[in-house]
């Protein structure tokens, strides 16, 4: 299994993001770390990911590719995650200080 790019720093740093946001302004936000399908070789990659208003953000569309963040259920039916684990942004933080990394912690 592979890793690449930024997600892991992404995620966690839209979670810091989060926490900064007066409370009242906080969207329900999910740091999701897990395992997807690469669609063209079919290999697992370590991923992380944002689930947040119904949509996926990731690294690599949105930074990498520059794109729009897509719709979860879209995400899900592209990259076929599984092996999934779910994180408040607090225990975003919480993990990255105790691990001394940004994930995966499990």
């Amino acid at each position: 299994m592979t890793a690449c790019g930024q997600c892991y720093p992404f995620a966690y740093q839209e979670a810091l993001k989060w926490l900064l946001l007066p409370s009242r302004e906080r969207p329900k936000l999910r740091v999701v770390h897990g395992i997807v399908v690469d669609p063209w070789d079919g290999h697992d990659i370590a991923h992380a990911w944002i689930e947040s208003r119904g949509y996926a953000y990731d690294w690599q569309t949105i930074v990498a590719r520059g794109e729009q963040p897509i719709p979860i259920a879209k995400f899900r039916e592209i990259w076929q995650p599984h092996s999934m684990t779910r994180y408040t942004p607090r225990e975003v933080i919480r993990n990255t200080l105790r691990f001394n990394h940004y994930g995966p912690w499990a």
